[in-house]
């Protein structure tokens, strides 16, 4: 995201503080401190501006009954870190089942989950050929385009 929408639009792994953790012994807190989330990417709306969506890379497929889905412990992640920034929109970007019908870098929803005001989009990315000659170039410039599609539609 960063290589095609620039360094000041997006930021990288920057943690939002969640809530306070409580340490009690004997009903007493004997140490309180900050819980933090960190979602890999976070993108601005301008340079200065809030987040206009979250982006948290999955490295595993979750393939359930033939189909793609969103697994709990995922929508309960991006609840988190929909809470923490302030921020409705998360993406939730799995690497695609392999196939021969998808480019480099090219995005498919499978799942939209809504809960309240917040809407959690899981979409697959072809990474096939990442590695090859430009491939991360590539791969940047369609995954970018893509997901901002999907971000615009589903708001």
């Amino acid at each position: 995201m960063r290589l095609e929408l620039g360094t000041n639009r997006v930021r990288i792994q920057k943690s939002s503080v969640l809530g306070t953790r409580n340490r009690i012994i004997n009903n007493c807190i004997v140490h309180a401190s900050q819980t933090t989330i960190t979602p890999d990417f976070v993108l601005l709306e301008d340079v200065g501006g809030g987040p206009r969506f979250l982006v948290d890379a999955k490295y595993k497929t979750r393939i359930d009954n033939g189909r793609n889905r969103i697994a709990e412990p995922d929508l309960y992640e991006a609840l988190a870190f929909s809470t923490a920034t302030c921020c409705n929109y998360v993406v939730l970007a799995y690497p695609a089942v392999p196939r021969e019908s998808l480019q480099l870098g090219q995005v498919m929803p499978f799942e939209k989950i809504e809960v309240g005001s917040v809407k959690i989009i899981g979409v697959e990315i072809e990474i096939k050929g990442i590695s090859s000659t430009n491939g991360w170039t590539k791969f940047s410039k369609c995954a970018v385009k893509e997901i901002q599609n999907i971000v615009a539609l589903n708001k």
